[in-house]
Parts: C-alpha cells; sequence; structure tokens
C-alpha cells in the first residue's frame, strides 16, 4: 500500500511536466541610484522590464530571457538613453539568466508552504556571462503553481558585464557627481504547470 501511494504522488499534476511563467503576476525590477553633487546620499529609483519569459524543466533548469528594449525607468527619455547607453540593445537585445532548482523546490510543496535555497546562477548580460549568488523562496500556490522570488536582491557589478563606458555618458548626459555600479535586482516570479 505504502509503494502505491508513494506511485500515486509521483503522478500528481506537475510531477513530470515543465512549468511556465504567469507573466502577468509576475515582475522583474530594479534600483537605480545616483548621486547629486552637493548631496551627501543617493537618490533610488525603481525601474522594471516589461516584456520576459521564463520557463522550469522537469529536471529544474530554469531559464529567463529578459527584453532589455522594454525597460522602464519611469522617464521616457532616460528609457531610451539606459537602453542606448548601459544596455546597448541594438546590439545585445536580451539578457539571460540561467539556474538550476532543487527538486525539493519544484514538486510536493502545498499551498503556503515555502523553501530557502541559496543558488549560483548565470547571467549573460552585453555578451558577457558571470555566476551570481541568488537566495531564492519557492513557495506553493493554491492552484498548484510556484512562486519563486528573491529574498534578497541580486548585485549585479555593471563593471563586469562592460557598462562603465555607458555609466559615464548617463552621468555626463545629466550631469551627475555619481552613479553607483552595483545594481540590486529583485524577482518574483509565479509558474503553473503546463
Amino acid at each position: 500500500m505504502r509503494y502505491l501511494i508513494l506511485f500515486c504522488l509521483a503522478l500528481s499534476p506537475g510531477a513530470f511536466a515543465d512549468w511556465k511563467l504567469d507573466a502577468a503576476r509576475s515582475s522583474i525590477t530594479y534600483l537605480s541610484s545616483k548621486i547629486v553633487a552637493g548631496v551627501h546620499s543617493a537618490i533610488f529609483e525603481p525601474n522594471r522590464f516589461h516584456r520576459f519569459s521564463a520557463n522550469i524543466t522537469d529536471d529544474g533548469a530554469v531559464r529567463v530571457v529578459i527584453d532589455l528594449d522594454s525597460v522602464d525607468t519611469g522617464v521616457a527619455i532616460r528609457d531610451e538613453r539606459v537602453k542606448e547607453h548601459a544596455f546597448a540593445v541594438a546590439r545585445y537585445p536580451r539578457a539571460t539568466v540561467s539556474l538550476s532548482l532543487p527538486q525539493a523546490a519544484r514538486r510536493g510543496l502545498a499551498p503556503g508552504e515555502s523553501t530557502l535555497h541559496d543558488l549560483s546562477a548565470e547571467l549573460d548580460l552585453r555578451g558577457q556571462v558571470h555566476p551570481v549568488g541568488v537566495k531564492m523562496r519557492v513557495t506553493g500556490l493554491d492552484d498548484g503553481g510556484l512562486l519563486v522570488q528573491t529574498v534578497e536582491p541580486i548585485l549585479v557589478d555593471a563593471k563586469a558585464y562592460g557598462m562603465l563606458d555607458g555609466f559615464e555618458t548617463l552621468r555626463a548626459l545629466v550631469g551627475l557627481f555619481k552613479i553607483p555600479t552595483t545594481i540590486p535586482v529583485s524577482v518574483n516570479m509565479v509558474f503553473a504547470p503546463s
């Protein structure tokens, strides 16, 4: 009888299916910061991407593709400048994040139950690929889906991705004293079994 129960659990919905992103309930955001001459503290501004895709395969491989042209800084002219100078979207239209979720994060989570995971991901941005540390919480949802979210912001070092010249151009265009080059990124994604 015990083996029959285990077999039935293994065949439960989502046990062998890939997971697909529910984009309407998901977000990828980051904080930009700037230091104005004469001001002693940084000014932080929220930014977001409107278009991205993601999926989790049955073996736990996660791939997130971000359309950098969909960046929204809250100011239209700044959107265009960030696309051109920081992201260089004409040459590098997308950023990709790849990581692997352990089995405990994908199966058997009851609604409201969560697990914490310290993971290593690879970020491919502007043709440069580097590892980034990711601390994620995975929570089971009432509809059988998963909520995958960062517990702490992912810190992206602009220097590692060849973005310093672009940051300097942005700084000069606006007349800022400094633009800090470590970018905190937060992820909140809802996945449904396909």
